[in-house]
């Protein structure tokens, strides 16, 4: 609001100092029309060596000022991208963020450069494609917006009947959001800004004929992102899939323990990670439990959990015990560790196996002939205890 307030401050003094004549100071003048402060600051200044400077100050000013707008832009493109980076909808590097700063770095300067990219390919065809192409960014707003509302009502459509407050505000209001903003979609994309005469260019298109540049724009802009969507989220769609074939679907059933589990992925939005847990039924009547997590997301942490759960299974079948097969696990991880280090080039560094791969783990046995269970850990995997009786 304050940046508004001083934008009529200084839009309205100039114009009540300079008046829209069309010679001299003048707004109206041509010859000013695209320099303004530069006309106006040699009289409100002077021309002496002062005024002079003081000139230079106010371009210099406005300059500064221009930039600022220029950041305005790219940073909320950069929050934008992160976010969606982080719900895997674009590669997950942009979700970095640098460990001094803690600001997406590739968020912040990779949109910036193709931004910078965008803008010199449409001004290298046409300042008209240029000046069509700001105004289909339109279409990909109410595009947005309008998905965005039945996306709130198929994520929440478990709870819709829940009570008439989640019904009007999670399911009503949003979804008639979108259907409205659905139909001025339409209405643009294919009414107003479809005219030939609209906008500064057309396109004559097979089958179609003669459409207006902001149309071809704004939906071709948006059926290549379709296109390349499925490129986009194939390896989080692979580690997913992986992750879920390695992870059992039920605990197989034992006599000496009654099991349930329940994998609920911390971020709902990639739902892709290295968490794992199984039952391995051993010698007698014991059994082993396992519960263990590489942190991280991704097709690799999903690998490197079915690695190490096969490891696990494998080591628990020649009946060490607890503290021994974390050793033995933690050889698996070394060795995993360096493997990578390997095929990252001779001059990769090799990493410690912690900070490499950053793996936890417990694993317990309990045996019902005597009633006792012995575990270990690995890392900062939290036991919890609780009473049959109390629940507590």
């Amino acid at each position: 609001m304050l940046l508004v307030i001083m934008y009529g401050l200084v839009s309205t003094s100039a114009q009540a100092f300079a008046g829209v004549g069309t010679s001299g100071i003048g707004l109206g003048n041509t010859q000013n029309a695209n320099d303004v402060f530069s006309g106006l600051g040699a009289a409100v200044f002077g021309s002496d060596d002062t005024g002079l400077f003081l000139s230079r100050l106010l371009i210099l000013m406005v300059l500064t000022s221009a930039l600022a707008s220029a950041e305005t832009t790219i940073l909320p493109l950069a929050r934008t991208v992160f976010s969606m980076a982080v719900h895997k909808a674009v590669p997950a590097r942009f979700a970095r963020v640098h460990r001094r700063f803690l600001t997406p770095t590739w968020g912040t300067v990779g949109m910036g450069v193709v931004s910078i990219a965008v803008l010199i390919l449409l001004a290298s065809f046409s300042h008209n494609v240029l000046a069509d192409s700001i105004d289909a960014v339109g279409l990909a707003i109410a595009f947005q917006y309008g998905l965005t509302g039945f996306a709130c009502v198929w994520y929440h459509r478990k709870i819709l009947t829940r009570s008439a407050r989640d019904l009007v505000f999670k399911g009503v209001l949003p979804g008639f959001g979108g259907l409205i903003m659905l139909l001025l979609f339409l209405y643009a994309a294919f009414v107003v800004y479809a005219d030939p005469g609209y906008g500064m260019t057309s396109v004559d298109l097979p089958l179609i004929g003669r459409t207006g540049g902001v149309t071809v724009l704004g939906l071709g802009a948006l059926l290549l992102g379709l296109l390349l969507m499925p490129l986009v989220t194939r390896g989080h769609a692979v580690a997913l899939k992986l992750q879920r074939s390695l992870l059992p679907g039920r605990l197989p059933p034992h006599a000496a323990v009654d099991a349930a589990s329940r994998y609920l992925p911390a971020d709902s939005g990639s739902g892709v990670g290295g968490d794992w847990y199984d039952l391995i039924p051993l010698s007698g009547t014991r059994v082993g439990l396992v519960v263990g997590d590489v942190l991280g997301h991704g097709l690799r942490a999903a690998a490197t959990m079915g690695r190490l759960r096969t490891g696990v299974r494998v080591l628990a079948r020649l009946d060490l015990s607890p503290d021994e097969l974390l050793s033995r696990l933690d050889d698996l991880v070394e060795q995993t560790a360096h493997e990578r280090g390997a095929g990252q080039g001779p001059g990769h560094l090799r990493p410690k196996a912690d900070e490499a791969l950053g793996v936890t783990c417990l694993y317990a046995v309990y045996d019902p002939v005597s009633g006792k269970c012995s575990l270990a850990r690995a890392g900062e995997s939290v036991l919890v205890v609780v009473e049959p009786h109390t629940g507590a």
